[in-house]
């Protein structure tokens, strides 16, 4: 074949997602081939004379005995001129280039109706990180159990999720108990938080209320932000206001550019973000200078991140938080302590005109140590979790008794660790035996974590297969 003629493309695997039903697939990076199409152009030939069918050739591949389907077909001339090279005697240089960006992607293909079949292209590292109800996703890789094939299409077909209507409003009732199942004192608190993001969302074309968010652990209202913007699939834009107050401007620009990167240029998305601007009502040494730069932010302010790429903080939802100074059990008693320890904040950062600005607030309840204990258990953002989902893709189950639980909670609400150091507490308790069963993952059925690891990371306790 002359170099002219000659195409690349993805040689992707066929996967049945649920064993009753043939009509929704997902296909999976295998190789790229190099060849050409044929005359009828519904399958591609490759240099040593294999056949398959083209991605849209949907008739052959809804037949069993065809696993195999090509796509993302371009010439090699193309290609070559994207790699800035020659063709000529670069062959395989062309063909990893293209691999590079071929194997961070799989497919998945409702083939259900005629009038209706679609191919929706998957970032696995996407994947990885948001669906995190799939064990496992590689190239040539089934994923392991059955997943939400309506959620993977939602997030990934850039349709609205099960969590927001087409209005982009949050659909409260359904998210609430997703999120008070992990955090059950904060109902009321959480609830009023969904409603104002909706509210704020409906204000296109007027300026939109910033919100105050009181409580005791920054941690917290953190973690509830993180659990928000998962759910309805958009940025978190966490600034820390104590960060870089020499140059506040600077170091807001560089979180935005690392934002930007991280959802591909969604610059849609990225400018309708949460951004929660963290320790409000802590000492910093340029107050009034970081304090106008927030409020330019606020009113909406373009950041060039590049020549060719300004982002607008306009849309963005603003959520800032504070401390409230005494520690209670279940929040403000009533509304005049409410409206005073609101005035007390005159004292530290904030004027008490720029505070008048921003009408909208909520006080998140002080947590009990049942809240912490619940969080650890179900959220999936717990770095327990986390340690589980990955013992569990080395075959082993991880298991957590109530004890260590419990003594993590207390812990977490006498203050004597944070929120953050769980991760690094959780790292150090299993490394011994995530170790051990790298070494004998075939041997080992269960890992148990109790008090006597607590003391001794090398005291755990192992059950084998039989």
């Amino acid at each position: 074949m002359e170099s002219e003629n000659k195409y690349l493309v993805s040689l992707v695997r066929k996967h049945s997602i649920y064993e009753n039903k043939k009509d929704v697939y997902l296909y999976t990076y295998v190789s790229t081939l190099v060849g050409k199409n044929s005359i009828d152009e519904k399958y591609f030939i490759d240099e040593e004379g294999s056949k398959y069918p083209n991605i849209d050739n949907w008739e052959e591949l809804l037949k069993e005995d065809y696993s195999y389907a090509c796509i993302g077909q371009i010439s090699l001339q193309e290609m070559a001129e994207r790699a800035h090279m020659p063709v000529s005697n670069n062959l395989e240089n062309i063909c990893n280039a293209y691999h590079e960006d071929a194997k961070n992607y799989c497919y998945l293909a409702f083939m259900n109706q005629k009038e209706d079949k679609r191919l929706i292209a998957l970032d696995i590292e996407k994947l990885k990180q948001n669906a995190r109800y799939i064990k496992h996703v590689d190239n040539n890789q089934l994923i392991e159990d059955n997943c939400d094939i309506d959620e993977i299409q939602s997030i990934y077909s850039h349709k609205k999720n099960d969590y927001v209507d087409n209005l982009g409003m949050i659909k409260v009732s359904k998210l609430l108990p997703k999120l008070i199942g992990e955090m059950p004192s904060q109902k009321e608190s959480i609830k009023k938080l969904l409603v104002e993001i909706n509210n704020n969302q409906l204000a296109q074309d007027i300026k939109r209320d910033s919100i105050l968010l009181f409580g005791l652990n920054n941690s917290t209202k953190r973690n509830i932000l993180k659990e928000i913007c998962f759910y309805i699939n958009r940025p978190l834009l966490v600034i820390e206001t104590q960060k870089n107050s020499n140059n506040f401007e600077r170091y807001i620009g560089e979180l935005l550019l690392h934002l930007h990167n991280n959802w591909k240029g969604d610059i849609k998305k990225i400018e309708n973000s949460i951004v929660f601007f963290e320790n409000m009502d802590k000492p910093s040494k340029n107050k009034e200078k970081v304090l106008k730069v927030i409020q330019k932010f606020i009113d909406g302010e373009n950041y060039y991140i590049s020549e060719n790429f300004k982002i607008s903080t306009d849309k963005m939802i603003n959520i800032l938080d504070f401390s409230i100074p005494k520690r209670k059990q279940i929040g403000f008693t009533n509304k005049e302590e409410y409206i005073e320890e609101l005035k007390n904040l005159k004292k530290n950062i904030l004027k008490f005109d720029f505070i008048k600005k921003m009408p909208i607030l909520i006080t998140l309840n002080d947590l009990q140590p049942i809240d912490f204990k619940t969080q650890l258990k179900l959220s999936p953002l717990s770095p327990m979790n986390i340690k589980k989902e990955n013992f569990q893709k080395l075959g082993t189950n991880l298991v957590f008794t109530e004890g260590v639980y419990n003594t993590l909670a207390q812990s977490i609400y006498d203050k004597k660790i944070d929120q953050r150091e769980i991760s690094n507490i959780i790292s150090e308790l299993t490394y011994p035996s995530f170790a051990y069963i790298l070494e004998n993952r075939k041997k080992v059925e269960e890992i148990k974590i109790d008090k006597n690891t607590l003391e001794d990371n090398n005291k755990y306790k192992i059950k084998y297969k039989k």
